[in-house]
């Protein structure tokens, strides 16, 4: 799910990125450095707002391969 969200992100610039994390889902972007780290942040908080907004209870929404670090802005690798 995240995966998909993210492919109309990453075209975002840096700074609608950031509005739009800020201004809508009320998520601090200080502390990311990277244009993926903002880009993989918004696929997932419209991930969860959709999960929200449907009334589907996100654990069983959120697929473990799709968890993400946000706050290290790395993907869950294959081989863990």
């Amino acid at each position: 799910r995240v995966d998909r969200a993210l492919g109309s992100t990453i075209t975002l610039s840096m700074s609608q990125l950031k509005s739009e994390l800020e201004n809508i889902y009320g998520i601090c972007t200080k502390g990311y450095l990277e244009k993926r780290e903002l880009a993989m942040a918004l696929a997932q908080a419209r991930v969860d707002a959709t999960s929200s907004a449907t009334g589907t209870d996100l654990e069983e929404a959120t697929n473990p391969d799709d968890s993400i670090n946000v706050s290290f802005g790395m993907e869950r690798s294959f081989f863990d």
